[in-house]
């Protein structure tokens, strides 16, 4: 018993749409999976951009800390 060619003609088709349905999902999935791998490398760079900003201030606020420091002891010891 052979099944008739427009049955069969029918599940080409099926499967071809079902293949194409599955190409795009994977494609939406690749090109989410690239945007948050592009995110998380802007959040790593604001992150060591922060780490630097926070180190810069730590050393400015030091030197300051150290000069007013300095400039009370010279005048107390002066």
């Amino acid at each position: 018993m052979m099944p008739d060619d427009g049955r069969i003609d029918d599940l080409v088709l099926q499967v071809r749409d079902l293949s194409a349905k599955v190409d795009k999902i994977i494609t939406d999935h690749e090109r989410r999976i690239s945007s948050l791998e592009t995110i998380a490398k802007q959040s790593e760079s604001n992150k060591t951009l922060s780490l630097r900003k926070m180190a810069v201030m730590a050393t400015l606020t030091s030197a300051v800390i150290a000069t007013i420091l300095s400039a009370v002891l010279f005048h107390f010891l002066g």
